[in-house]
């Protein structure tokens, strides 16, 4: 007599080692028609992975399209005119491919395979008060609110102590760092090249 055999349905797909991949989180409390939105409202899941060498030109275009989001308004004309791809490829080349920097680490944030934000972290490139700090992170605005920019630095970061520098006119950005544990330290600088004043927060 033959048994049996017990269907196990379809198998799931192996994840890729070192990728992540979230949805953000529902939002609670609102009421449920308002929450049962059709899947083109809904904000797409992101994976957040190690950033790559053939990263450089994306990384390049979304660091200019999300400095201009956040900081058109906060510095001057003629210092966000040498905020350039060109000049941001260049870099990221040097960064990922020929002249990486010691202890330093990149990850990014992408829907649909494409790159939307990044965070960056290495050794404090100042007087240094914590082991690491973190040196970036741009998301585009489009992704605000969807809990990417929050994931990126978990990523980035975990749970470690960390500093990090911040236009002092950049109130969303203090309020999103003081929401993720950092605190100002009372430490001021000017950062030359945009010639706008920044503090110092730390974890």
């Amino acid at each position: 007599m033959v048994g049996r055999t017990r269907s196990r349905g379809p198998r799931r797909r192996a994840r890729e080692p070192g990728v992540e991949r979230r949805r953000p989180a529902r939002v609670r409390g609102r009421p449920r028609r308002q929450a049962q939105l059709s899947h083109l409202e809904r904000p797409p899941a992101f994976t957040l992975r190690r950033a790559e060498p053939t990263d450089a030109e994306q990384l390049a275009e979304v660091h200019v399209a999300s400095w201009r989001e956040a900081y058109t308004d906060l510095v001057a004309p003629e210092a966000a005119a040498t905020f350039d791809v060109a000049e941001r490829r260049e870099l990221w080349t040097r960064a990922l491919r020929t002249d990486p920097t010691p202890g330093m680490t990149t990850h990014v944030a992408e829907v649909d395979k494409s790159i939307v934000g990044f965070a960056t972290t290495g050794p404090p490139r100042s007087e240094r008060v914590r082991d690491i700090e973190l040196r970036g992170l741009y998301t585009l605005a489009r992704t605000h609110g969807t809990g990417l920019g929050g994931a990126l630095l978990d990523k980035a970061l975990g749970d470690r102590p960390a500093q990090l520098w911040v236009l002092t006119d950049n109130a969303r950005a203090i309020a999103f760092y003081r929401k993720h544990g950092f605190a100002e330290d009372g430490t001021a600088g000017w950062f030359e090249r945009w010639n706008v004043a920044e503090i110092r927060m730390v974890r």
